[in-house]
């Protein structure tokens, strides 16, 4: 009878046992999958940018050659620099094609500005480009000042705004990807989980220290707060040429306190915030969360970030936000 008792609860042990085995490896393939559609979705944003910077160097460049041209006293050297610019301008033709084809839906109504500008510029230039070397003499500096740099830094600066339509795409994009190892193991093992990750990949050691939190954050809080850990170890390992990383979750008294830590070659965070540190502080402030960065010159890098679950008392910069040795 005991035999048989112990039999059973060997069954139950092992069956409950497969299931908790089960459940990790469903959630670990979700979250790889996400990953996996999130890397793609970055990716496509980088070639789209890629794109961006190439039609940016490209006007940037016309512009000098139309200067040049300008300046050209001789015909032969006009026709030369008039050459250039079809060449250039055949590559910024089919840069715009080729972002048209790739560009979301979102993105239309500023690309559609971006390309009648860019439609406006070269109508511009069309007049000047049948000038005799006298005219060019005469009328070319009020031109090139009044005229072509203008409509150039109009379209820097328009494709500047897509770039940065771009990077709140895939923002939002990113936060819709939302893992679902938060929902069947909580948050604190999908930051673990993350964690691991990041240093099977990279070779970076990584540690998470993490109070035994309640876990009441809302679902957009607990997956800003996912992301935040998630691209802060991505820069980390990107960017800081750290030896290791710490993040740290704390349950404070209003809420929740998170930090991502590094050792690596800091930076001036006055001058050299990028888009990437932006955009974190961008969704976090959305969701009604405080974003700290500190960071100096060759004495490694803190991010951290502050959710207030109840009795909301706002907590200061120095209380959640002081780079320690690690």
């Amino acid at each position: 009878m005991l035999a048989a008792r112990t039999h059973t609860v060997w069954i139950g042990f092992v069956g409950l046992l497969g299931l908790m085995v089960l459940i990790a490896v469903d959630a670990g393939r979700m979250l790889r999958s996400v990953a996996a559609t999130s890397a793609t979705l970055r990716q496509e944003s980088r070639d789209r940018d890629a794109l961006l910077d190439q039609l940016r160097s490209d006007i940037y460049q016309s512009g000098t050659i139309v200067r040049d041209y300008l300046l050209e006293t001789e015909d032969a050297g006009a026709d030369r620099q008039k050459s250039d610019l079809e060449s250039v301008r055949a590559r910024i033709d089919d840069t715009l094609r080729r972002y048209e084809q790739t560009f979301p839906q979102s993105e239309r109504a500023a690309f559609r500005d971006l390309q009648a500008h860019v439609d406006s510029y070269w109508q511009s230039l069309a007049p000047a480009l049948q000038w005799s070397s006298a005219s060019r003499r005469s009328s070319g500096s009020d031109y090139l000042h009044n005229v072509i740099l203008p409509r150039r830094a109009e379209i820097v600066e328009l494709a500047d705004q897509v770039t940065a339509r771009n990077e709140r795409d895939l923002d939002n994009m990113a936060l819709l990807l939302r893992p679902s190892m938060l929902d069947d193991l909580g948050l604190i093992p999908a930051l673990r989980w993350q964690a691991r990750e990041v240093a099977r990949r990279t070779g970076l050691p990584v540690k998470v220290v993490a109070d035994d939190i309640a876990d009441n954050l809302q679902d957009p809080q607990r997956t800003c707060l996912y992301r935040f850990v998630q691209e802060g170890l991505n820069n980390c390992a990107k960017h800081s040429r750290a030896t290791q990383v710490r993040v740290v979750v704390r349950e404070e008294a209003d809420g929740i306190s998170v930090s991502v830590q590094d050792n690596g070659i800091g930076f001036n965070p006055r001058q050299e915030k990028g888009m990437g540190l932006l955009g974190m502080e961008e969704r976090v402030e959305r969701l009604g969360g405080q974003f700290f960065v500190e960071s100096q010159a060759g004495h490694g890098t803190l991010i951290s970030m502050h959710f207030a679950t109840a009795n909301h008392h706002p907590v200061s910069q120095m209380d959640t936000a002081h780079i320690d040795t690690i």
